[in-house]
């Protein structure tokens, strides 16, 4: 197009702009309806939006609509302070019981129990820092790699780059670390007893652990102010599921309650923002 002719559209387009002044700004037209689960504290026991353990009478942290995008601020895989300074010999300091911090849990509105969630992930936005780690007794080849090992990555869209590893781009192909719904008391029990099961035939179990729990799953966080020494009652002995451990840095015991809200969705990933779509109905 000649330079005059373009010069001629801008001054019309102005002209326009002068003549109908509520000509709106395309920026404020939106078509989707957002819901952010943002994280806050340095880790996840400091953080009301995070979890990491499933249990039923764990509370959802927002609602959603089928249809909706759910913005998830997730957490590393370790729940570490790991940076790009850090070297194998810090590997030592990592609690192992802080795996897999979970960011919601977020109710989906109509969803019932048994139902399926359909989950579109749309993006995954990366930090700026990553990590590989051989930890010591960790993972499914610990009898082959017996000594700590870390590579401290930089993160882009493009690649991640460490200066271990010189020459080396490993092209940006993000995935989620863990989704999941939240059980029921059925599904708890279920577990158990495959567990039970699977650990008297010898084979491994990994059994709950106490320890690094992050928000007990209290029916009333407020309520639950009973001692860890208190004994746990019969239905909890026989359910297994009677959760005591540290809530926010103060000693808290709690007991399960009753729930069929199976229609609750967490996200964690090593990448610390998702972006979830909730497909609506057909």
């Amino acid at each position: 197009m000649p330079k005059s002719r373009i010069v001629s559209f801008l001054a019309a387009g102005f002209m326009l702009s002068v003549v109908s002044p509520t000509i709106a700004d395309t920026t404020n037209v939106k078509w989707r309806n957002i819901v952010e689960i943002k994280k806050t504290g340095a880790h996840c026991v400091d953080d009301p939006n995070c979890f990491n353990r499933y249990h039923p009478a764990i509370k959802p942290v927002a609602t959603a609509k089928p249809g909706d995008h759910i913005i998830f601020h997730t957490r590393d895989a370790l729940d570490a302070d790991l940076d790009l300074g850090s070297v194998a010999d810090d590997l030592a300091a990592v609690d192992l019981n802080l795996v897999h911090p979970m960011t919601g849990p977020v109710f989906i509105e109509g969803a019932q129990r048994g139902d399926v969630l359909a989950v579109k992930l749309v993006d995954i936005e990366p930090d700026e820092y990553g990590y590989t780690v051989i930890v010591p007794g960790f993972g499914f080849l610990r009898d082959k790699f017996t000594e700590p090992f870390l590579v401290n990555w930089q993160l882009t869209r493009n690649a991640a780059v460490s200066d271990q590893m010189p020459g080396v781009a490993v092209p940006y192909e993000a995935f989620p670390g863990s989704i999941g719904v939240l059980p029921g008391d059925a599904e708890v029990a279920a577990w158990n007893a495959r567990e039970a099961a699977l650990g008297a035939a010898g084979g491994v179990v990994c059994h709950q652990s106490q320890q690094g729990r992050c928000r007990p799953p209290c029916a009333d966080r407020k309520a639950a102010t009973r001692p860890t020494a208190c004994a746990p009652s019969r239905r909890a002995k026989t359910a297994a599921i009677w959760m005591c451990n540290r809530c926010n840095s103060a000693r808290r015991c709690c007991c399960p309650v009753s729930s069929t809200a199976a229609a609750c969705l967490s996200a964690t990933s090593i990448m610390p923002r998702a972006t979830a779509r909730f497909p609506g109905p057909p």
